[in-house]
């Protein structure tokens, strides 16, 4: 019978800021037709949806990407605009070329975490 399709799926923060580590992960994406999860191949991508003008705003992580399996390790200072990005894990049944992907939104903020707000009036 026909098999189910993959289903991605990404675990990661809301928001992070420019300057710190934060990992997106996809381990928990379902093959319920595979028999083992080697059966399963993560491609990501990432792209920054505003402010607009900034097409090489995820270039830094294209090494990142190319090398990550179920988990992305963005590190910090890799993404140089703040703003508001999507990232996205492709996953596809090696055995029957079958995908799915799921998105994520992340607001990367160009302040380190927690903020602290100084007011000099």
């Amino acid at each position: 019978g026909a098999r189910e399709p993959p289903e991605a799926r990404i675990r990661g923060p809301s928001s992070a800021s420019v300057h710190c580590d934060f990992e997106l992960d996809a381990s928990d994406s379902q093959d319920l037709g595979a028999q083992d999860a080697s059966d399963l191949s993560f491609a990501w991508a990432c792209e920054l949806e505003a402010p607009a003008g900034f097409p090489e705003a995820c270039a830094g992580l294209s090494g990142a990407m190319g090398a990550a399996g179920a988990a992305l390790l963005v590190s910090g200072g890799r993404l140089t605009v703040a703003g508001l990005y999507t990232f996205a894990v492709t996953v596809t049944r090696l055995s029957s070329g079958e995908v799915s992907t799921a998105e994520l939104s992340l607001q990367v903020l160009a302040v380190p975490e927690p903020s602290l707000f100084v007011d000099v009036s």
